[in-house]
């Protein structure tokens, strides 16, 4: 080797030596070694709500990697109630008993490895940690969590324990005293370790513990007691403690010796098996308050290290975004004499999570201009993710930025910044540049599907987006999630029911978004059991203390007729929250709205009254459905007074309610006072237009709504489908057949609008009031709509109305073909016989209805 090459190399090693030092270096001074501890040692919690509770944390974890950013370790410290779980290698081979026929409950988990046992006496602990945050693989992660367990057992109980070639766990002689089992998944893993202490060893004799056949399954207390006085391995005075001293002292002895070993510190968290640890730690930052933080940073000038350390001050820089002070964070970074890559990243990702998209790519922008430092991986995935935000020009700047990445950026693509380009294109609706970015990616993970999936997903290409999602590789939680939820909004219903229903099968665990879906599915089916089936387990996993989940649980509830049960969910939560000033915290507005919907418009009065009473903030969404009441039932004082109160708290200019105002005085009668307040109105779009013309259709004053409909088409407000219904209905009332038909025709040839059966509907009963009803009839084969029975209802009213019976009998028997079990039908045409006196015509029609058993509703009135 030449001496040139000789020195290249040597420089090159040393480089690669001093960078792995100041990694080291960098990970223990400038990352936050903290570890969110939720110590339930002293509970029995059962095993699905832990490995919920997990997958919840795990999920959070991995898409926040996604995002470029990162939460602290966490431990989950507990003990569970009696279980047999199951590993993905466990085989029936190994229980001794009939899996219908257990001693206790069997669970089948994603981990590795074989059955065993879980159940009071046992301390388990779940880390969850992130294996590139620690710089380890997965074998030294396993030997690390042996080594505490060995540590423990030596500093604790003077155990000498060790570690058996090809097996995992812990042994004292041929006694195993710990089983470790894991799952991996994008660097995080979770899952842990259970260690005996008092365990009752008598479950172990049903099973083969971990498919170990030839070892025993022990505990600290039965070594304590066997050799307490004899063999030298066990030395002290243990044998004379209780179990709860015992399981007190292996506890502290645990949290100790895991601290020591994984280099953190423990931040405890108040909770308990009622509460679901997971909302607590994703608010984490939130307790960083603008003074604690100015504390600290005070300290930090201080004693100097605040701008002589770049450490330093990133740390505090982070603290700052992740806080949301981010203008005490720019002013920060303003005064950082010498930025690095991570100074840079750590503002330009605090905009991009907040939203401040735009700042975050003026300083992407400025740090590309000084040159200095080049942006990494993480600052481009930010960056990325601004751009596929809604600023203008968004898909230009993130291709730009591709092709800088490729041609002369020096940086190696990793399968995160590769998702947030294939994420670029998918939100900035670039199909095609995804789909090829998408064969191209060296390494697809689950995440990299499941961002194809919801582009295909978001152009409404339903058919594609099932066929992609039953070929991908892998599918997590979320693949289920986007997937079933993407045809519930494209209205395939009945297919997300049973992909939910294959996810139950397929997918060991459902999250928080799960069940969320779910219940927002079941409202809209009006499917009582299965929402039952789905709240019950809700219950069971202690996901019910969430206040999404107890809203949607509320409003499924409402959707089913169920008020009842509704009411008391609304106010065992209104009892339990502390936080009753702020009305985000319950969800009002759902349980007045159900009310309303299911006729019970004194119980909406009463709960709307108690939020005015206690002063709580009424959102728009609430004032809305009060106002639709006011006007359905014809409460003319109630809508003035709602009137006066959304001036009052200053939402007059919201177009929703502006709208709703409106058509409670129509509907109450009062049309000069809605045309009043729409002229007064300075805020106008298609909706509020579209509300007034409606008003004056109902009223019957068609060429009134006409000229409005003139007046909005020459203010260059473009009409939509509503806006069209209500004109088509004006033209109706008043008889104006040549302009109905060319509002249709304009509608179709201008406008592009497809029409549906309401405009369907409208144009016959255009045609049926003027009486041409050889017009009508012809309308509805020249369409091709012959197969909606409710442009035939609207036919035959009109046949009534003329007193048409030929017709009427015609048209009649076609609704009978169609609807069979309508009671409509029946009613109008036996009206028509009764009115030309055929009476034996109209008595076989209503034998005929209570032959085939079909009831008339019952009619109502407010009079």
């Amino acid at each position: 080797m030449s001496s040139e090459k000789m020195v290249r190399f040597s420089c090159r090693h040393f480089d690669e030596q001093l960078l792995c030092h100041l990694r080291l270096f960098t990970r223990l001074t400038l990352f936050d070694s903290s570890c969110d501890c939720y110590d339930m040692y002293k509970e029995l919690v059962p095993y699905a709500k832990a490995w919920s509770w997990q997958k919840v944390i795990v999920d959070e974890r991995k898409a926040r990697i996604e995002r470029n950013e990162d939460l602290a370790d966490t431990l989950i410290i507990l003990q569970h109630q009696p279980v047999y779980t199951l590993g993905t290698g466990s085989s029936e081979e190994n229980l001794n008993f009939d899996v219908k026929n257990a001693p206790f409950e069997l669970y089948r988990t994603e981990r590795g490895g074989e059955v065993t046992y879980h159940g009071p006496g046992q301390l388990v602990m779940y880390p969850i940690i992130n294996l590139r945050y620690h710089k380890m693989d997965l074998h030294w992660y396993l030997r690390s969590l042996e080594e505490v367990i060995i540590r423990v057992l030596s500093s604790s109980f003077s155990m000498e324990a060790s570690r058996i070639d090809g097996l995992t766990g812990v042994w004292v002689g041929g006694q195993k005293l710990a089983a470790i089992g894991i799952r991996v998944s994008q660097w995080v893993t979770y899952h842990g370790l259970a260690l005996n202490v008092t365990t009752d060893l008598s479950p172990f004799r049903h099973i083969v513990p971990c498919g170990i056949r030839d070892r025993q399954v022990g505990r600290i207390k039965g070594l304590l007691r066997e050799h307490s006085h004899s063999n030298g391995r066990v030395t002290g005075n243990h044998q004379d403690l209780d179990d709860a001293q015992l399981i007190d002292i292996t506890h502290k002895s645990l949290v100790k010796e895991f601290c020591e070993v994984f280099q953190v510190d423990l931040r405890f968290a108040v909770c308990s098996n009622t509460i679901n640890p997971v909302p607590i730690k994703l608010q984490h930052y939130a307790h960083y308050s603008s003074f604690k933080v100015q504390v600290i940073h005070s300290k930090k000038i201080k004693d100097g290290s605040a701008h002589n350390s770049c450490s330093i001050s990133n740390y505090i820089l982070n603290l700052y975004t992740k806080s949301n002070q981010l203008a005490s964070a720019q002013k920060l970074f303003d005064e950082i004499p010498q930025r690095d890559v991570r100074t840079w990243t750590i503002l330009i990702s605090g905009f991009a999570q907040f939203g401040v998209y735009v700042n975050a790519l003026l300083f992407f922008i400025k740090m590309q201009k000084e040159g200095i430092v080049i942006p990494n991986e993480f600052t481009l995935s930010s960056v990325l993710k601004c751009c596929c935000s809604s600023i203008s020009n968004g898909l230009r700047l993130g291709k730009s930025i591709h092709g800088w990445i490729i041609t002369a950026a020096a940086i190696d693509l990793d399968v995160a910044l590769e998702n947030a380009m294939l994420d670029l294109y998918v939100k900035c609706e670039a199909i095609d540049y995804a789909e090829r970015f998408f064969e191209t990616m060296s390494y697809k993970n689950v995440v990299s599907w499941n961002i194809k999936l919801a582009g295909y997903l978001a152009t409404e290409d339903v058919e594609r987006s099932v066929k992609l999602f039953e070929m991908m590789p892998e599918k997590d939680v979320s693949s289920w999630n986007t997937i079933i939820d993407g045809l519930m909004r494209h209205g395939f219903h009945r297919h997300a029911l049973k992909l939910l229903r294959q996810m139950t099968l397929d997918c060991p665990s459902f999250n928080e978004v799960t069940f969320s879906i779910s219940l927002t599915l079941m409202s809209s089916l009006r499917d009582l059991e299965l929402g039952r089936q789905i709240h019950g387990k809700v219950k069971r996993l202690s996901i019910d203390k969430d206040m999404l989940v107890r809203a949607l649980l509320i409003d499924m509830y409402c959707k089913c007729g169920q008020m009842e049960k509704a009411s008391t969910i609304f106010q065992e939560l209104r009892e339990g929250t502390t936080e009753v000033q702020h009305s985000h915290y319950v969800p009002w507005s759902t349980i007045i709205s159900g009310y309303i919907h299911n006729g019970m418009l004194k119980d909406a009065l009463d709960v709307f009254s108690s939020m005015v009473r206690d002063r709580l903030e009424v959102d728009v969404f609430t004032l809305s459905s009060i106002l639709s009441a006011s006007a359905n039932c014809g409460l003319l004082e109630l809508g003035w007074q709602i009137h006066g109160y959304v001036q009052k708290l200053g939402h007059i200019s919201d177009i929703f309610l502006i709208s709703a105002i409106i058509d409670m005085y129509a509907k109450c009668g009062k049309l000069d006072s809605a045309w009043l307040f729409f002229e007064q109105t300075k805020t106008r779009n298609i909706v509020v237009w579209t509300t007034m013309i409606n008003s004056y259709a109902i009223h019957g004053k068609g060429s009134d709504a006409v000229q409005l409909f003139e007046c909005m088409l020459n203010q260059r407000i473009a009409p939509n489908e509503v806006s069209f219904v209500s004109v088509l209905t004006a033209c109706g009332h008043a008889g104006l057949v040549k302009e109905g038909c060319k509002y249709f025709r304009l509608m179709k040839q201008v406008y592009g609008i497809k029409p549906g059966v309401e405009h369907f509907s409208c144009m016959v009963d255009l045609f049926g009031r003027a009486g041409c009803l050889e017009e009508a009839y012809n309308f509805i084969h020249e369409q091709g709509i012959s197969s909606m029975s409710e442009v035939w209802k609207v036919l035959l009213s009109s046949c009534l109305l003329h007193k048409n019976v030929k017709m009427a009998r015609h048209v009649s028997e076609k609704l009978l073909e169609l609807q069979p079990s309508e009671h409509s039908p029946y009613i109008l045409l036996s009206n028509t016989c009764s009115e030309h006196e055929n009476w034996d015509e109209a008595s076989n029609l209503r034998g005929l209805m209570q032959e085939r058993k079909i009831m008339k509703h019952p009619g109502q009135s407010w009079t």
